[in-house]
């Protein structure tokens, strides 16, 4: 997606996972963004790499009552 496209708030979100490494293992964080005002939506923090915290952070931005006009769309981009 070109983001000279996004012309609106809550046109488009997306959201990535990171990692930040600790002494033991690592924590990770996702989150959520609106692509038009880079305005974080939510985000959630897990020690462990399962789906519930993401689907938490994603029932976080719905929640607010907002919801991206283009639906859902998943993309993997892969280092």
């Amino acid at each position: 997606m070109d983001l000279r496209d996004v012309t609106a708030v809550d046109q488009v979100w997306a959201t990535d996972i990171t990692y930040i490494p600790l002494q033991k293992g690592f924590l990770y964080l996702v989150a959520i963004m609106d692509l038009h005002s880079r305005r974080v939506l939510s985000w959630k923090l897990s020690n462990s790499l399962d789906t519930e915290f993401c689907l938490e952070a994603l029932e976080m931005a719905l929640s607010s009552g907002r919801v991206p006009s283009c639906g859902v769309k998943t993309e993997t981009r892969l280092p």
